[in-house]
């Protein structure tokens, strides 16, 4: 399987990769499907028809010691306690050629989650909603300057707050004068709920621009595009809100680093978080 074979596959076959390096892919045979539960198995040697305490107990009397010991009793724990039924597909590094990762991966034994909109980009489990909302926010700042506004303030409305220390970027049109990193972590104390402010001088007329992927599932932001460019809109404000965990909780991070895998950083849980876009569209020439 290659990237393009794997993106061929609907997205609920191919939510969750690992990387095997050691691995090595078969001409015309699929990636295996392994569940968190066999994955450790065969990492600890175990197999249904072992006693799990009972091995795991002589394991840890013998020479394997303590290590053996703690790996066994994850198995045998999975055992008696099945996870959500979460699968994945096990990829070698040649066939994750062609899917956008960070840079520096894949690496291995790390958890990727697919991007649920834009199907060549994985993301490592561990930062995966971190990545999202930042994905989020930054096109619609690019949809705003698109739109040719001439300002945007962008604020914290609700979860993700101070502590985060999200950043936001996205590419902005020729000539644009400042850049758009922005941190939660630079709240000042009295409420001040301001993210970012963005100062804008267009070069040229509003148009709807190519390459994106949240915008064909955001009804508000398909009717302010539709306002600005039929109406010449001169106001906004627009909410981006993350409201899904796609699955990827605590408990799928629990699973992953129980079957023996890696997360690929500290796990960023999911959380309901909105911020808001407001400021003003140039005048229509």
């Amino acid at each position: 399987m290659d990237g393009k074979s794997l993106l061929s596959l609907p997205y609920s076959a191919r939510r969750v990769v690992v990387v095997d390096k050691g691995r090595q892919s078969e001409p015309g045979r699929s990636a295996p499907t392994m569940s968190w539960r066999s994955a450790l198995e065969s990492i600890a040697g175990v197999t249904p028809a072992d006693g799990g305490w009972t091995r795991a107990w002589k394991a840890y009397r013998s020479s394997f010691g303590l290590t053996a010991y703690v790996t066994l009793y994850k198995a045998a724990k999975l055992r008696r306690e099945p996870p959500s039924g979460d699968e994945f597909l096990v990829l070698t590094e040649a066939e994750v050629t062609g899917l956008s990762l960070p840079p520096g991966h894949p690496r291995d034994r790390v958890v990727y989650i697919g991007h649920p909109f834009d199907p060549p980009v994985y993301i490592p489990a561990a930062a995966f909603h971190r990545f999202l909302f930042e994905h989020k926010v930054a096109e619609a700042i690019r949809l705003l300057t698109a739109l040719a506004a001439t300002s945007i303030a962008v604020e914290y409305a609700e979860g993700w707050g101070r502590e985060a220390n999200m950043t936001i970027s996205a590419p902005l049109p020729t000539g644009a004068p400042i850049d758009l990193g922005g941190s939660v972590g630079a709240f000042k104390s009295g409420g001040d709920r301001s993210v970012s402010h963005l100062e804008l001088n267009p070069s040229r007329e509003a148009y709807l621009p190519d390459g994106l992927v949240w915008f064909s599932h955001e009804p508000l932001w398909q009717e302010m595009a539709r306002a600005r460019l039929s109406s010449g809109l001169r106001q906004f404000q627009v909410d981006v809100s993350y409201a899904d965990d796609y699955g990827v909780t605590a408990r799928f991070a629990a699973n992953v680093t129980g079957a023996g895998l890696e997360l690929g950083g500290s796990f960023v849980d999911y959380r309901s978080t909105v911020w808001r876009l407001r400021g003003s569209f140039a005048d229509r020439k």
